[in-house]
């Protein structure tokens, strides 16, 4: 009978443990899409969204307590940040746009996301490089080739 009952306790812790499991959103990687001078483009993915859609969720910036509370500045300039539930080939991702460029090399912000059984915080440093300079390419004229390969050919055959 112990047995019985160590195996129905087991089971059942499992089953809540699994069940819990498979409730884990998370707030995951951010994904840089914008550079330095640009307007902020940037996703962040959801871990374990499977069955939420946009309007399953609230995110916005965290509020100017939650960043004294760890120690942070909250400028007045991430209060231009816009925070998007949308829809990524199935999977919820979170958009995070600016309506303006963004002048500092590296941006820190708090992110609080608010569903219906509770809100997660995660705060996430970008690091903004300028945008890759890449210089027009040389076109050299086939004419000039051309005159350059005749050249070299004389220039070999005086040398025999």
């Amino acid at each position: 009978m112990t047995i019985r009952r160590h195996l129905l306790y087991g089971f059942t812790s499992l089953t809540a443990w699994y069940a819990g499991a498979g409730y884990a959103l998370g707030l995951g990687e951010v994904t840089l899409q914008s550079a330095l001078n640009q307007p902020l483009q940037a996703t962040i993915q959801l871990h374990d969204s499977e069955g939420l859609g946009p309007s399953d969720v609230v995110v916005a910036l965290a509020g100017a307590e939650a960043f004294a509370r760890l120690g942070m500045a909250r400028p007045l300039s991430l209060t231009d940040l816009r925070f998007t539930p949308a829809m990524d080939n199935r999977q919820l991702v979170i958009r995070v746009e600016s309506g303006s460029p963004i002048n500092e090399p590296y941006l820190s912000f708090l992110v609080q996301l608010k569903r219906a059984n509770g809100s997660l915080l995660r705060e996430y440093t970008l690091l903004l490089d300028p945008p890759l300079y890449q210089p027009a390419p040389v076109m050299a004229s086939s004419r000039g080739m051309a005159a350059d390969a005749a050249q070299n050919s004389e220039d070999a055959l005086d040398e025999e």
